[in-house]
């Protein structure tokens, strides 16, 4: 599914704009299964879908170096990097906010990842193990990362690769 970044509404112009254009992160619109009261995030939540937002302050996902402005915590949840200035801050959390990215469902994902990565590094003995697993977590086959949450695995595990 795809989703437009800024809306099309407001800005009919972008409708058709690549650059505007993003794969949605929820495959057909649709969260099931699912215990929180808004597990829908990105494009499809709330805020995002009726357009309450400012996009001065919204970082869209194509911006250069968008990296730089979010870490991810052990528990789960996304906050602003430390180190930023107090209008960087006021982005990540707009953003934040408007793509509702600390849903229950958003956050239990993250901390499954980390958890269990860290929980396999433990367990591996050789140095070579854990190279090859820190490897796979973010590898890249036909341009294209093997798993979700590239960004969260990069924080947590490339740091702790001997290679």
């Amino acid at each position: 599914m795809i989703e437009h970044i800024l809306s099309k509404s407001l800005n009919p112009e972008l409708t058709f704009e690549y650059t505007n254009l993003m794969l949605s992160c929820i495959k057909d619109g649709r969260v099931e299964d699912s215990t929180d009261t808004n597990p829908v995030s990105c494009g499809h939540s709330p805020l995002k879908k009726i357009n309450a937002y400012d996009e001065e302050l919204f970082i869209k996902p194509t911006e250069l170096n968008v990296k730089k402005y979010f870490s991810f915590e052990v528990n789960g949840k996304v906050i602003a990097k430390v180190g930023l200035n107090d209008l960087e801050t006021q982005r990540v959390e707009h953003t934040i906010n408007v793509l509702n990215l600390n849903c229950n469902r958003l956050v239990r994902q993250r901390y499954d990842i980390i958890i269990e990565g860290y929980e396999i590094i433990t367990d591996l003995n050789l140095d070579e193990e854990i190279n090859n697993f820190l490897s796979l977590e973010i590898e890249k086959v036909n341009g294209k990362y093997l798993f979700p949450f590239v960004n969260l695995r990069k924080q947590h595990f490339e740091s702790l690769s001997n290679a």
